[in-house]
């Protein structure tokens, strides 16, 4: 079959028995896991501004501050455990 002058070959899907095929969207796996992550980023807010996007957005932020933290409790680690200050 040609659509605009360009070749399209159409393939058939197969289902499958007992579980989900790759590329198949689990949308209460998805949203299960977007719920805990709101509840881990933001544990107090019922919903985030912006939606999904907001929601990635907001964990970006809160790696990176986590990270920054990690990095505050190394150098302390460091000045409180050297023997030669």
């Amino acid at each position: 079959m040609r659509i605009n002058g360009v070749r399209v070959i159409s393939m058939k899907r197969r289902g499958s028995i007992g579980g989900s095929r790759r590329g198949d969207v689990d949308h209460d796996g998805l949203e299960r896991r977007v719920k805990a992550l709101q509840e881990l980023v933001l544990p107090d807010e019922e919903c985030v501004a912006g939606g999904l996007d907001g929601l990635f957005r907001e964990t970006a932020d809160y790696i990176a501050c986590l990270q920054m933290q990690v990095k505050v409790m190394q150098i302390m680690l460091r000045v409180l455990c050297d023997p030669d200050q």
